[in-house]
């Protein structure tokens, strides 16, 4: 039986949707269509001049958000299992984010096959939002990623993907580049310039918009495996967006890249075929990451979800078939013969709860002997475990009680003169030291930054753990360990 689903990208400026028909070894695009969102009724006006143009109603639905609303941080991780990897999300991103963990939804994708997951945090203010403007124009989708990794995903599973790419979505809005190598993302990035427009094949130059956008491309990758200490080599550049301009505009790419770069025929790679009147309205710079969306698998691994704790969809029983109907006469015949289990089991079910109740109660006095009342156990010990977590905290009482983390990078950064050359890339910092790293011009610059922090009236002695010169030859990689004073 044929299976819609409507793939719905959400950018920045722009919403684009593609309603995709699957069935059995064959896929066609019923209907597709794209409308700018930078109007002042912004999202949700946007969704209703969409549904004026095509029909969204769909048997599911996997949308995107913008990947600049989240915050993407590489996390290493000693184990593989999604359930563990899910306990220790929250607690690892936690010191990593601005923000109190507790604003943020976090979701990770790929497997832990090298030790480390990428992990994402948006807001769950956001989400929420998000969720109910789609929600007031009658959709409910099943999946929610962040906008790109559904067409990486898809470009790896190509016959002819190399074992490391990049893809550069090119807009609306600002570009974005993510890195994949061994069929796992490494690295999602939005970078801080405007799309750029490109210019013609014979255009004699490629214009500063296009060399500011690879010059930040190849900063952002060279940083990254610089950081995480890998080799990055994209063997190929796909890319994607809607402000691809010429044909010729890869071709100016892979010049200034140095990089080999195609342009993403994602239709014509999947071989999906598509209505004649949905032809008219086909564009695939605008509408490629949607049909990537219409083509995820609804657990596809590597990808995010971010439709989960409060968020997560409940999906409907009844009134959508008779599938659907047969499904819960079944499960409310299952429930009732569970009830009359239940029911004849009630007593010792009460029996072992009350004696998990005593233990519980037992293991509270024995831990915690100075508290006399006991009101709830369970919710008492949470207080004090976070009391005691609180207590041995680096930056907890007993440990940096003066100042924040805040205050130190004021005061770095008023110690350190802009004349300096100088990029901090990592802060660490503990209760007795902090140790900072970064890149610099030249080795007196080191030992410059080292003498002006060492009296900045913070430390009581600084020294260098590390100075040398990068793979490159042209930046000086440092290290500055910096002890407080007592």
């Amino acid at each position: 039986m044929p299976h819609t689903i409507l793939g719905l990208d959400i950018g920045d400026s722009a919403i684009a949707a593609v309603l995709l028909e699957t069935g059995f070894r064959r896929r066609r695009i019923l209907a597709c269509a794209r409308v700018p969102a930078n109007a002042p009724d912004g999202i949700a006006g946007a969704l209703q001049r969409l549904s004026a143009r095509m029909n969204l109603r769909a048997d599911g639905c996997v949308a995107s958000l913008p990947a600049d609303w989240a915050a993407f941080r590489r996390i290493p991780l000693p184990f593989k299992d999604s359930r563990r990897i899910r306990q220790a999300l929250a607690f690892e991103m936690e010191p990593m984010l601005p923000f109190s963990i507790e604003e943020m939804l976090v979701d990770y994708g790929g497997a832990a096959g090298e030790g480390h997951v990428l992990a994402a945090a948006v807001s769950r203010s956001r989400v929420s939002e998000y969720l109910a403007l789609l929600e007031n124009a009658g959709i409910d989708p099943s999946v929610l990623d962040i906008r790109g990794v559904a067409l990486v995903l898809r470009l790896m599973e190509l016959e002819d993907a190399p074992e490391q790419g990049v893809l550069l979505d090119t807009g609306p809005g600002k570009p974005v580049v993510i890195l994949y190598s061994r069929r796992d993302i490494l690295l999602i990035r939005p970078l801080a310039v405007e799309a750029p427009s490109f210019p013609r094949k014979d255009a004699p130059d490629p214009g500063p918009a296009l060399q500011a956008l690879c010059a930040e491309v190849q900063y952002t990758l060279r940083a990254f495996g610089g950081r995480e200490r890998m080799p990055v080599r994209p063997e190929k550049v796909y890319v994607a967006g809607e402000n691809l301009g010429s044909p010729a505009g890869p071709d100016h790419l892979s010049r200034l890249l140095g990089i080999p770069t195609e342009t993403v025929r994602l239709r014509e790679d999947a071989g999906i075929r598509i209505d004649r009147t949905a032809a008219e309205d086909w564009d695939p710079g605008a509408m490629t990451q949607a049909l990537a969306l219409a083509l995820r698998r609804p657990k596809s691994a590597g990808g995010f979800n971010l439709r989960r704790e409060e968020f997560a969809r409940k999906s409907p029983l009844l009134g959508f078939g008779k599938e659907a109907r047969a499904a819960a006469v079944f499960v409310i015949l299952a429930l009732s013969l569970l009830a009359v289990n239940l029911g004849l089991d009630f007593h010792l079910l009460k029996a072992r709860y009350e004696a998990l109740d005593h233990r519980i109660s037992q293991v509270f006095r024995e831990t915690f002997p100075e508290v006399t009342r006991i009101v709830d156990p369970v919710h008492q010990m949470k207080i004090r475990v976070k009391e005691l977590a609180r207590s041995i905290s680096p930056t907890g009482d007993e440990g940096l009680r003066d100042f924040r983390a805040l205050d130190l990078l004021k005061a770095m950064s008023e110690e350190i003169p802009g004349s300096l050359d100088v990029s901090l890339s990592r802060l660490i910092m503990d209760r007795e030291s902090l140790r900072i790293s970064g890149e610099t011009d030249t080795f007196n610059t080191v030992e410059a930054v080292k003498d002006r922090l060492a009296g900045s009236g913070y430390f009581r002695s600084a020294a260098i753990s590390s100075a040398n010169l990068d793979r490159a030859g042209g930046k000086i990689l440092g290290c500055i360990r910096l002890q407080f004073d007592s």
